[in-house]
């Protein structure tokens, strides 16, 4: 049953009296919902039991995957294409139950335990906000300095299962592809990949106006990003400028001196109870950030998944493109190819490739082999589920909706 699309502007508001009865309703609805989210937290805690006994994952980026495909399912048969609730809230509100599903998985049900998460990047950093994205509210979030940090966290006897590192050049974070070199030393696996919305807002201790001449707290690449948006003409001469490391430092000084302005993720705010004085600065062409879950496990096959893999070659002319025809003549798809940074010998380089398929499927299997025959060496970074890249700026605390008067 589909039913017709929302509200139109002609509709009449419902009267006084039948809000009584609607909320009556609203009553006898949530007490149905709060039974089916308890009734699936005793089923979720029996598959987290099986899973400790057959050693297998409590995280598996496939089944969230399939889950969100079956809301999305559930709500285009109940309701169309348009659903009196927006997509992304109902996702988000899936995103807290499966949050906590996971805590109750590796803790049970009287949560002795708790799951941790580290990620690269102080509180109210892209990270941090990339890894509540992620994992929600329900798992602890360690937050680490820097990416050789985490990797030593997830290393340690007891530290966290999984870690969220930027990869790339994101603003104010390890750019290039430290990580993925670090991987290829590693015994650690890309587990998934997470994509969000380099959004940038400013920010202030208090709510008042942005006015010249101001004191900025600003990091030097979201300083390119915003330029244009917060210096007035003539740069610089309008204020002051305090250099950070990275967004989330500028919105702790904004926050810890409370006199200036930060330039920092919406995500920030809320994490330093600072104020949004403006939304979205940066330039519309910032690129979206990308995030690797590493853990040292690999993720099953869903049938829609990627493999990264880093090649050391030879720096000779045609070695890469040797490689490249090894790959075609094995019919695999290229959906990215990165260089490694310039390691201490001239005589070799790493480069890395993203491959549609899974390791486990026979068609990659055949493939390796042949590319090991083709390269120095070959290591296999992780196999996961293909990651969907989401538009607009990624829900996060100030994005949250607002829960009306019922």
């Amino acid at each position: 049953m589909t039913s017709s699309q929302g509200s139109s502007d002609n509709e009449q508001p419902a009267p006084v009296e039948d809000l009584g009865r609607f909320r009556r309703e609203i009553d006898a609805m949530d007490r149905r919902i709060v039974e089916l989210i308890l009734k699936r937290a005793h089923y979720v805690h029996k598959i987290g039991e099986s899973k400790k006994q057959a050693n297998t994952p409590i995280y598996r980026p496939d089944r969230e995957k399939q889950v969100y495909q079956n809301i999305r399912a559930y709500a285009q048969e109940l309701f169309g294409d348009h659903p009196p609730l927006p997509m992304q809230y109902l996702e988000y509100v899936y995103r807290e139950i499966m949050s906590a599903s996971i805590a109750i998985e590796i803790g049970g049900p009287d949560r002795d335990t708790q799951a941790i998460i580290a990620c690269a990047g102080e509180p109210g950093s892209f990270a941090h906000q990339a890894a509540r994205e992620r994992f929600g509210s329900s798992l602890q979030v360690k937050n680490l300095p820097d990416v050789s940090g985490t990797f030593r966290e997830l290393h340690a006897p007891g530290g966290a299962r999984f870690g969220v590192v930027p990869v790339g050049s994101i603003a104010g974070t390890e750019g290039g592809n430290e990580v993925l070199d670090r991987l290829m030393e590693s015994s650690l696996q890309i587990y998934a990949v997470h994509y969000g919305a380099v959004a940038l807002s400013l920010l202030h201790a208090e709510e008042r106006p942005f006015e010249h001449p101001a004191h900025v707290y600003i990091d030097p690449i979201s300083y390119r990003r915003c330029h244009h948006k917060i210096f007035a003409p003539g740069g610089e001469s309008n204020g002051r400028i305090t250099m950070t490391l990275d967004p989330a430092m500028s919105a702790r000084l904004a926050a810890n001196e409370r006199d200036g302005f930060a330039v920092a993720p919406q995500f920030a705010a809320g994490h330093y109870n600072l104020k949004t004085i403006e939304s979205n600065i940066q330039n519309p062409e910032a690129p979206s950030a990308r995030f690797y879950v590493i853990s040292d496990t690999r993720c099953p096959p869903t049938g829609d998944d990627v493999t990264t893999i880093g090649c050391v070659v030879r720096n000779q002319a045609g070695w890469l493109n040797r490689i490249l025809r090894v790959i075609m003549a094995c019919n695999v798809n290229i959906r990215r190819i990165e260089s490694g940074r310039p390691g201490h010998s001239d005589r070799s380089g790493k480069v890395y490739l993203d491959l549609v398929g899974h390791v486990e499927e026979n068609r990659m299997r055949k493939a390796m082999r042949r590319i090991s025959q083709a390269a120095d060496h070959v290591r296999i970074l992780g196999s996961y589920p293909r990651p969907t890249y989401s538009s607009g700026e990624p829900l996060s605390r100030s994005t949250r909706p607002v829960i009306p008067d019922l």
